[in-house]
């Protein structure tokens, strides 16, 4: 059994429905090993909660589903950067992180990895302009190098 659909009842009164996706196995904190579940709650008529399950169902099948985390852009750049940091070059290094920091962390770091969308990075792209230290101060610069950690963001 991958999900179901369940009704419930508010305190008061009223009913409402939830769809469960089943997770598989995790260990609790007590350190046993234990079914887990995920569940959205709230949907009114029962339909609605069916559709809701179709959707989770179907973005796990097709490997788009994402746990819903408070996890924020900074926060997955940082640890980013620290994993990538081996693999490259200093100055290579220093200029992804010049960018971060100048280009993306401003406008979308505080957004949560679960509610980014693709229009929020494209938007920086082409309505933006990308900055770069110099002596001078911030200067702008041409945007393929933002398109370029936006590519290995992407994997």
């Amino acid at each position: 059994m991958r999900g179901h659909v369940r009704n419930y009842q508010l305190k008061t009164g009223e009913k409402r429905w939830a769809a469960f996706v089943y997770r598989g196995k995790r260990v609790a904190k007590n350190g046993i090993l234990q079914d887990a579940y995920r569940w959205n709650r709230g949907f009114h008529p029962q339909k609605a909660a069916q559709n809701e399950l179709n959707k989770l169902l179907r973005s796990l099948d097709d490997g788009t589903y994402a746990e819903a985390s408070k996890q924020t852009l900074t926060e997955f750049l940082e640890r980013w950067l620290a994993t990538v940091k081996p693999n490259l070059e200093a100055k290579t290094f220093e200029r992804c992180k010049e960018i971060v920091d100048l280009n993306i962390n401003p406008r979308l770091g505080t957004i949560h990895l679960t509610k980014l969308r693709p229009q929020q990075l494209s938007e920086p792209v082409t309505n933006v302009p990308v900055f770069h230290k110099s002596t001078e101060g911030l200067v702008r610069v041409k945007h393929t190098h933002f398109l370029s950690i936006e590519r290995n963001l992407r994997g």
